[in-house]
């Protein structure tokens, strides 16, 4: 780079990048694996647009599903239902959620939602008709596609059942995506 000052601080940026680069590598292995032994993040990472990452995290959070009676306590959970404050008649609606130990699985579900739209014929007509209701407001649609998975999350983990909507071949690459992962850990 031109003096001794610039390579000693390029090669200590490098060996950082080594260093993190394998961190990360023996992170991604580690959550594979687990994703690849839980019941639940396989059935899970069948909905379009849920990754390994998101599956994992889904079922970590979620742990038991008997913890949720309805759909909507766990659209709750995930911070996508509106605040309500009531005074006598009179009923208002504001602002998701999105607070809490909860706001981790509120931002991957929205991430989900992004990818979701753009892959699922299903999830793109909830997103198109948010949007008409909502003015064209992006972010607005993108909640309500993730409140929706959120509730189809809810029906796969009840009865047990993967994404309806899925493609057999995504899904199929998933799994084994998760089953290297689980074998490359040993």
């Amino acid at each position: 780079l031109g003096n001794a000052q610039d390579d000693f601080v390029l090669r200590q940026c490098t060996r950082r990048i080594r260093h993190y680069t394998g961190e990360i590598t023996e992170i991604d292995k580690q959550l594979g694996a687990e994703a690849a032994q839980s019941e639940d993040a396989r059935l899970l990472a069948s909905m379009t647009g849920v990754g390994t990452y998101t599956a994992i995290l889904m079922a970590s959070e979620i742990s038991e599903i008997s913890r949720f009676e309805t759909p909507k306590q766990m659209v709750s959970w995930a911070g996508f239902c509106p605040t309500v404050r009531q005074s006598g008649k009179e009923t208002r609606l504001g602002r998701i959620k999105k607070v809490g130990s909860d706001s981790l699985v509120n931002w991957a579900m929205c991430e989900a939602a992004n990818v979701a739209v753009r892959h699922d014929a299903r999830m793109r007509a909830v997103y198109e008709a948010a949007c008409k209701r909502h003015a064209g407001k992006h972010m607005l649609a993108i909640i309500v596609v993730a409140h929706k998975m959120v509730t189809i999350m809810w029906h796969m983990l009840k009865t047990r059942t993967p994404y309806e909507s899925r493609s057999e071949d995504l899904y199929s690459r998933k799994l084994a995506k998760m089953q290297k992962k689980h074998r490359d850990k040993d």
